[in-house]
């Protein structure tokens, strides 16, 4: 059996910490991934929206890439 990290250990990790990462749209249907961190754990304000430039082909892409840079946060700082 293999030790590596899925994607539901990373956002059990992320979930855990108080920390939410989720798309979201601006008017002209552009998306963008927030990181909402309640804690500042990662971030100083509680939430850092990301630029809204994804398309609906590329936003899940962005999201696995949120969820594993909060997850490297998470695991560097403890």
């Amino acid at each position: 059996m293999k030790n590596e990290i899925t994607i539901s250990d990373i956002m059990k990790k992320a979930f855990d910490n108080d920390i939410k990462v989720y798309p979201d749209f601006n008017k002209a249907h552009q998306f963008a991934v927030i990181i909402e961190d309640n804690r500042n754990i990662i971030y100083q304000k509680k939430i850092n929206p990301g630029e809204f430039k994804h398309t609906t082909e590329t936003i899940n892409k962005a999201l696995i890439k949120a969820l594993e840079y909060v997850y490297s946060k998470l695991v560097n700082n403890q």
